[in-house]
Order: C-alpha cells, then structure tokens, then sequence
C-alpha cells in the first residue's frame, strides 16, 4: 500500500505537468523543443518585430494555460516567449553594431583568442575586443602573420565591415560562429600577456600540431591526424579533403558525436563503479571539447554525453531525445543565431536520425550473429544518418555522394584504435620524444593505409544526387513518403520489407535511365563550375569535350571538374585551355592531367626562353609526364567541337600573353575574356572582329577593372556570368555589376547561383 501511495506522488506532478494522463512523456524536451523551435523561425524567417509579436503571443496563451493548470503546455508557450524574445535582443544588438560600427576605420585594441589562420589571402585573427567595442568577438584579416599567441594584447589601425554583408551576399555564418564584426588590418602591434586559463586548450591543441608536424614527416599523415584528433583542418592537404567530401566521410574529420564516443568508450575502461566513471569521465569530456574549439557539434556531442554520464549519478535512465533537445537549446540559449551553422544543423539532423532510427534497427538484428550485427549497425547508422541530412546537404550543397555507406563501413571500423592513438601519441611525444617517435611508427602506417584507401575510394566512378535532377529528385520524394508510410504503420505485410526495396530499387534506376535520356537530348552543355573564387568551365558535346581554365584559390576546381566530368558520364577531356597564368585560373590543371585522361592542353604563348618559368615549366613538365600534348597559343587559331567551334584570340597583356575564347554553336556565341583588363579588352576589340555574343563571362570575377562598356556596347551580350567565391576584394564590385546592368544584360553568378549550366537542345 505504501509503494501504491509512494507511485501516487511521483506521479502527481507530472500529471500537473502534462495537464493530460499521467506520466506524459519527455515533459523537458517538448519544452527545449518549443525554445529551439521559436529560435529557429525567428532567426530563420522572421524580422525583428515579427519576433517581438511570436513571443507576446507566447506570453499571453502561456500565462492562460498556467492558470487552467495546463502546465506543460503553458510552459511550452513560455518557451516560445524566451526564444522569440531571445533572439529579438540578440538581433537588436547586431544590428546596432552594423549600423554604429561597419564601414569605419578604429584604432582597436584587442585580446588575440587564438593563433593566427592561415587563408587564402593571408591569415585570420580571432579576437575579443576591449573599450567601446568591449567583449565583441571579431575576426581580423592580416596580410602577414604576427608573432601572435592567444591572450596577447593586439592594438591597430582596423577597417571594420558587417559580418553579415559579403561579396557572396548576406551570411549568417560569421554571426552563428559568434563573430560580429569582420576587419582589416595592414599591421598590428602585439603586446606579450599572460595567456588566461580559458585560452589554454587553444595553446594545448597548439603544440599537439606542432609535435604531429614533428612524429609524422608526411604533411598528408599528420594533416589527418590532427583533424582526426581535434577536428582543426587548416593542415589538411586539399586532395585529401576532396577525398574526404567525395566519398561522404568528412564527419570523420570534424569532431563531433563519433569522436566524443569513441573517447568516452576508450575512458570507459578506467576502474571503479559506474558512478566513479562517470565523475571521472566528466573532466575528460570537458577537456576534449575545449580541445576541439567548442564547435556546434562538439558541443552538441558533449552535453549529450554529459547527461548521459549525469544520469547513473542522479539515479535517472538516461533517455538519447531529452539528451538531444537539451543539448540544442543550451547552445541556442549562448547563441541564437546558431541555429543558421551548416555543421550545427547537420549534427543534429544526423543525430536524430540515429535516434529515431537506430534503436528501430537495432531490435530487427536482436538475436543475429555480433559479426552479422556490427556490420549492419554501421551500414544502418549511416543510412539513418543520411535519411534526416540528405535534404539538407541537397540544399546547401547541390549534391550528395553515393558510395558513403560503403566508405563508412570500410572507415569506421578503424577508428575506436586511430582516434585514441592520434590523440595519446603526440601527448607521450610531448612527455617523452623518443617513446612518441616510437608509437608514431605503427600509427603513422595505419593512417597512411586509411589515406590510401580513402583517396582509391574518391577515385572510384559512382554517381551523385544533385539537387538539379528532377527525376531522381522525385524517387528520392517516393522514398520519403514510403519512409513515412512505414514508420507510420500504415504499410503492412510480411514481406513489406522485400517489396518496397524492390519498388524502390526500380524507381530508382528508371529515374536514372531517363535522366540520362534527357542528357541525350543536349547537342552542346556547358557549365561554369562553382569553384569558388577562381574559374573552370565544361563545354561538353556529343562527342567531344573541352574545359576551360581549371584554377580556384580554395584549391577545389580539380575536384568539382573530376566530379562534373563523372555526373555526366564522361571519362576523358579532348582539350583543356587555359586563358592566362594566374594561380585562380591554373591551381588545379596539374591535379586533373594526374587523374583525367586529357588528349591535348593549349597555353598561351610565351618566349622560349621563359618556358622554364615557375608556373609554364610545371605545367609543361605534368602534361610530358601525363602524356598530353603541349600547344601554345600565339597566333588567332581555332578548334571543333563536333558541330561548335572554338576561337583562341590571344592577347598581350602588362603579365604577357592570355588568351580570350570564343565559343560559336549555331546562333548561340559565349566569350570568355579570362583576366583582362577594361585596357586590353579594348586592345582585343582593336585586334579581332567580335560578334554580338548570347553569354559573356565576365573578366577577373566581377573586378572593377574588367567588363568594361566597351566591350559590353560592342557584343551586346543577353547575360553576363561571373564566376566568383568569397573573397576580399568584395568581387563581383558594385562599379562591374552597374555597367552591365546599364547595358540591359541579366547577371548570374557562381557564388549565389551555384553552378551555371547552359543547355543547347538538338533541332
């Protein structure tokens, strides 16, 4: 009788609670939930004074609710009100920055949080400012790196501009890393400090790179290394990283719920009760995470973990839903605009689907053989994973591979042994140099066998979702659906399982044949590639293939050239030309004459005795080597396509010799100018007779000093295309877009639009 009484009045308050039966579930997660959720629509779609109205709204039928003693609900609604008002505030104050500080020039003393970056363009500074700015995290570009150490006192001249407000448009990624305000400066004067004990994880994660660096001569293997162990990338080499995107195992290198559980189980050996562990295992979590930067997703495995080590310890069972929607609205409550990170929202969304799924997965292999069971746990994680992240990916990116699961099960399995060594190998280095180089044998051979077997992954022809495929767009909406109708319970049937993989399966593949009908019905595609800041473009025939210019300053034109080559079903380049010699326009020229089969590589002409120039001779030297023919330029020439033509119309420049391209289809005329100048664009006007041209690329990405009037009234071009990334230089500039919307052409460009493809169909 005293246990039924002692039920009676645990369970009374949650019957208070839930305003329904008792026992309502998860009462604490409906209510992170409800915060997350108004966070997510505030920052997400609403203004400042819609979010004002969301949460005066949650106030009034919150404050009802309570007084009908419906307290869950009310407290929900409550929910709401702070995360509305929440992020109100949050947008109040960025915006009062923007207005009262970007676009001015400050003398500005600041404390360094980390060490500087190295960028594309140079280095990057995270700081924390001091006086009127005070506490405001910023991040500074320098044109060369200081002596800089977290916790010194920098001081200087600074350029200030929104974090909001890029060359690619408005981003709410600077403000969701918790940056508000973005600078520059020309010199900085640094002012040795004390490093405070917040900072030292950043100084500790230091010297684990630099004594990688030391235990692993190969750039590649401690690049890996230490982005394996602490989820830092700036040593990963870019093919490597390519790899890792290819072949869908970049969560591999960037910390997150696989590195905290594997850490977490390796800590799990340690002696002592369950609750000993877990008050052991707290500060080694804690550690790790400040190890790891704090990032959305680090943070999200690491509250998670938490409490789930805080729950033996309070006598509670720990229940992974209530885990997730407290962790996301802990971080949501430091940072509202946090919800608007990729990564954050990545994380989650693969979380949810190993919580929603997995368990489900795990029941129907209950009783199967262990080996049997691992196996179809990893398969299942990551396709579970995939489930929630795939509309997401698809959105952000374009394009999603399809050989993850496969690269995943091949991965992962060495991990739980590489992880714990990358961390504990450059610790007893650190302790002991002679015992660490000693570790660093074996270790380095298991990472170089992962790395080889990762970049013959990436190499392997596979297809890829891309969110410009309607048709597999549409299988993949049938897949969902039949998804909901099973998770529902409304399909049913003993051998549902069997029937709906086959229906599947089959929609699948006539989805895949008729996309590729529909290719067949283009006699000419071309495409400019997102390469970011830099410029690749893909003429493809029926027959034949040429690319122009291979060269990004992320390093990414080989890999997205490679990866367009594969989408579309073809295996080898007829000709590959460059238009000048600028690092933007060649970087990834060698990299492709390594992988793809290119028959002939057309430079622009320069003396002979300058071939051995730094960037000529490399390129002459990879074609011997690939096998390619050299031809250079320095004549007006011309190359068929099948049915196009191709005209080569070099140019002299201040630089030496470029080249400008002609492209003629038919009616349809596309020129590419490359990098020239207003000046010598009038130079070619001069030279060569130009057509009235259906596209124009536009010169040096959008610079103020290319695209000029003249050629604009001279070829009267229907569209201009720019292909641009984030850069400094705010490319495509304001006085570049004005002229060619004085000249009545519509814009498009690479780092708003994506990839741009131009579609001929056959007559």
């Amino acid at each position: 009788m005293r246990r039924t009484v002692r039920r009676e009045k645990t369970a009374a308050p949650m019957e208070g609670l839930s305003g329904s039966a008792p026992g309502a579930p998860r009462a604490l997660a409906r209510v992170c939930l409800s915060f997350s959720g108004a966070t997510a629509l505030s920052v997400l779609v609403l203004n400042g004074g819609q979010m004002l109205l969301l949460g005066a709204l949650g106030l009034l039928t919150g404050l009802a609710s309570l007084l009908r003693r419906h307290v869950l609900p009310g407290a929900m609604l409550l929910a709401v009100t702070a995360g509305a008002w929440l992020c109100w505030f949050r947008h109040m104050h960025l915006l009062t920055l923007e207005m009262d500080w970007a676009d001015t020039t400050v003398t500005l003393t600041a404390q360094a949080q980390d060490y500087p970056r190295e960028t594309a363009y140079g280095y990057a500074l995270e700081v924390r400012a001091y006086g009127a700015l005070e506490g405001e995290h910023l991040l500074l570009y320098l044109d060369e790196a200081a002596d800089i150490r977290p916790g010194d006192e920098v001081s200087g001249e600074v350029d200030l501009r929104s974090a909001r407000e890029t060359a690619s448009g408005r981003t709410y990624s600077y403000y969701a890393d918790g940056i508000s305000l973005r600078g520059s400066a020309e010199e900085l004067t640094v002012t040795r400090r004390d490093t405070p004990w917040t900072l030292l994880p950043r100084v500790w994660a230091h010297a684990l790179w630099q004594e990688l660096g030391r235990l692993f001569p190969s750039e590649e293997t401690a690049g890996f290394l230490l982005a394996l162990a602490t989820g830092n990338r700036d040593a990963l080499p870019e093919a490597l990283e390519d790899a890792l995107s290819e072949t869908g195992l970049s969560h591999v290198v960037a910390a997150s719920g696989l590195h905290v559980s594997l850490l977490i189980s390796a800590l799990a050996l340690l002696p002592g009760s369950q609750r000993t562990r877990s008050l052991l295992l707290l500060p080694g979590l804690l550690a790790f995470a400040a190890l790891a930067g704090f990032t959305p997703s680090i943070c999200r495995a690491a509250l998670m973990q938490a409490v789930s080590l805080f729950a033996p310890i309070c006598r509670r069972e720990e229940d992974p839903p209530t885990s997730l929607a407290l962790a996301l609205a802990v971080i949501l409550l430091g940072n509202p605009v946090a919800i608007a990170s990729v990564s954050l929202q990545l994380s989650f969304a693969a979380m949810l689907g190993l919580t929603v799924l997995g368990p489900r997965l795990y029941r129907l292999l209950e009783g199967r053989p262990a080996g049997l069971i691992r196996v179809a746990m990893t398969l299942g994680n990551t396709l579970a994973a995939t489930v929630f992240t795939l509309p997401l990916v698809l959105w952000y990116f374009g394009r999603s591979s399809l050989i993850a699961p496969l690269s995943n099960l091949l991965v992962l399995w060495i991990l739980p042994l590489l992880l714990p060594a990358a961390l504990f190998c450059p610790l007893l280095g650190l302790l002991c140099p002679a015992a660490g180089e000693l570790l660093a044998l074996p270790v380095g051979w298991v990472a170089a066998a992962v790395i080889r077997l990762i970049h013959a992954l990436a190499g392997v022809p596979f297809a890829a979702l891309r969110a410009d495929q309607p048709r597999v767009l549409a299988w993949l909406l049938l897949c969902y659906a039949a998804g909901a109708l099973w998770f529902t319970g409304l399909l049913r049937g003993r051998r549902r399982a069997v029937l709906t993989a086959l229906l599947l399966a089959a929609a699948l593949g006539l989805s895949l044949r008729l996309q590729a009908e529909d290719g067949a019905r283009w006699v000419l595609e071309i495409a400019v590639l997102d390469v970011g800041q830099g410029q690749c473009i893909l003429l493809a025939g029926p027959e034949r293939v040429a690319v122009i210019d291979c060269g990004s300053t992320g390093g990414d034109s080989a890999a997205e050239l490679e990866e367009a080559l594969s989408e579309r079903g073809l295996e080898r380049v007829d000709a590959l030309l460059l238009t000048h010699w600028d690092e933007d326009h060649v970087s990834g020229v060698e990299e492709t004459l390594a992988s793809v089969p290119v028959d002939a590589l057309y430079l622009p002409a320069i003396p002979e005795e300058e071939v051995s120039a730094a960037r000529a001779g490399t390129l002459a030297d990879a074609a011997q080597d690939s096998g390619v023919a050299l031809c250079w330029t320095g004549e007006a020439s011309e190359l068929t396509l099948g049915e196009t033509r191709m005209e080569l119309l070099p140019v002299r420049t201040e630089q030496g010799m470029a080249q400008a391209v002609l492209v003629r289809h038919g009616d349809f005329t596309l020129l590419i100018t490359g990098d020239l100048t207003i000046m010598e664009e009038e130079m070619l006007l001069e030279t060569y007779s130009l057509p009235e041209v259906s596209v124009l690329v536009g010169g040096h990405h959008g610079s103020r000093y290319a695209t000029g009037m003249a050629l604009l009234e001279a070829v009267r071009p229907q569209a201009v295309l720019f292909s641009v990334g984030t850069n400094p230089y705010e490319h495509p500039t304001g006085e570049a877009l004005a002229r060619v919307a004085e000249s009545g052409a519509c814009v498009f460009r690479t780092d708003r639009n994506g990839e741009i493809d131009i579609l001929l169909p056959r007559r």
